[in-house]
């Protein structure tokens, strides 16, 4: 069987203008992705500032029981001691967010969690999240929007 070129012309023409279309919707994909990422990074650096000049006080005994256990006992003293001022830093940062929102009067009702749930679990093989990490990237994401113009961060 022989294919005619008055068909392959055509198909060729056709496949070029598909690709670049396809080129097209990828690299806007990537340079909003790009955009996003900048978004988010301006927006950890301004929490990041302000947790390096807020003081957030919290005795060692309150601290210790956030650290993450060591795989086994004999360990776990040593992790303690090297995660300790780790966890007291996300703990800060976790106190800021919390402070911040109240502030800027950001809140996020349960029916902001439900919906994201339900978004969530619409995504097949992605697992779901729990609602307390949903309620954290919700209440990120709009203390985010409030304190980080888009185009400070880069955006458009």
């Amino acid at each position: 069987m022989r294919i005619s070129s008055k068909f392959v012309q055509p198909l060729d023409g056709n496949l070029a203008s598909l690709l670049e279309a396809l080129r097209a919707r990828v690299r806007g994909r990537l340079e909003e992705r790009a955009e996003e990422m900048s978004y988010v990074v301006a927006y950890r650096r301004l929490l990041d500032d302000i947790a390096a000049r807020a003081e957030v006080p919290m005795d060692n005994s309150f601290v210790e029981k956030f650290v993450p256990a060591g795989e086994d006992d004999a360990a776990a003293p040593e992790v303690k001691s090297g995660d300790l001022e780790e966890t007291r830093r996300e703990l800060g940062r976790y106190f800021i967010v919390r402070e911040l929102a109240k502030r800027e009067g950001v809140e996020v009702t349960a029916e902001d969690v439900r919906e994201a749930m339900t978004a969530s679990a619409s995504q097949a093989g992605v697992p779901p999240e729990r609602p307390a990490a949903i309620y954290d990237r919700l209440l990120n994401e709009k203390l985010a929007a409030k304190l980080v113009p888009r185009e400070a961060a880069g955006g458009s």
